[in-house]
């Protein structure tokens, strides 16, 4: 299925709005060891119509930009592994996993539906650290937590026999809110209770904001601030197919 979504997307050969004065395409594609490798470039769109400033003379003036050439360019470099449904993006500085996230986002939505498939949707690997964060708030004010259509990947029993619900009644995104009074607030244990486990989802295939106290602090923890990151050591241009499937292989 991936395999065709980006033959698709390479023939479509679109870039993407991807922020403000920002565009994302994808520049190359390439498949190896059951993976597949792509190179998204981004770079910044100038508007013809905007003045310039000469900072010397402290003048403002018209100027004529080559419409083919784009300045603050910069490549990722994106693992996808099809098998564990796993995406890695690789690079030494400058992600803007937001970015990559709406790319990807805007093309499968072109071609999922002229391939006759479903929605693609694409969640962050959270830290076991975003989590922690979560379940070690006192007392919490309000938590919200979405979790979208699962991979089968939690070893949890009580997130699982959730998961396995939502997936019987067809469930594609579930979002929930919880909060609590002020006398009594919410609070949430690492057990086995509903929400626990909808945290726990939340891990691999959504978010989880909460609000609350750790001590007499006021505190407030989203887990898209707490991605899940992995150094590679000794890489080469020779070895980072490799490099890359073995982590992930052992990671999922």
């Amino acid at each position: 299925m991936l395999t065709q979504l980006f033959d698709k997307i390479r023939d479509l050969g679109t870039a993407y709005a991807t922020a403000t004065d920002k565009k994302t395409k994808l520049r190359s594609y390439a498949k190896s060891n059951d993976l597949i490798q792509c190179t998204l470039i981004n770079y910044t769109q100038l508007d013809a119509n905007d003045d310039w400033y000469n900072e010397q003379t402290d003048e403002l003036f018209h100027h004529n930009v080559d419409p083919n050439i784009y300045p603050h360019a910069k490549e990722w470099d994106i693992y996808f592994y099809p098998n564990n449904h796993r995406m890695a993006v690789v690079a030494k500085r400058g992600i803007s996993w937001s970015q990559i996230v709406t790319f990807f986002t805007k093309a499968f939505n072109d071609v999922c539906y002229s391939l006759g498939f479903d929605e693609v949707k694409i969640t962050q690997e959270t830290s076991q650290e975003g989590l922690d964060e979560i379940f070690n708030f006192d007392s919490i004010d309000s938590i919200e937590i979405e979790v979208s259509y699962s991979n089968n990947d939690t070893n949890d029993i009580t997130a699982m026999a959730i998961d396995s619900q939502f997936k019987q009644n067809n469930v594609s995104c579930i979002k929930t809110k919880a909060e609590g009074s002020k006398g009594r607030p919410l609070t949430l244990k690492n057990d086995d209770t509903y929400l626990a486990s909808l945290v726990k989802l939340s891990k691999h295939n959504g978010f989880a904001k909460a609000q609350g106290k750790v001590g007499r602090h006021v505190k407030k923890v989203n887990t898209k601030n707490y991605p899940m990151v992995q150094t590679l050591k000794k890489v080469t241009s020779k070895n980072i197919f490799q490099k890359v499937f073995n982590l992930i292989s052992t990671l999922f």
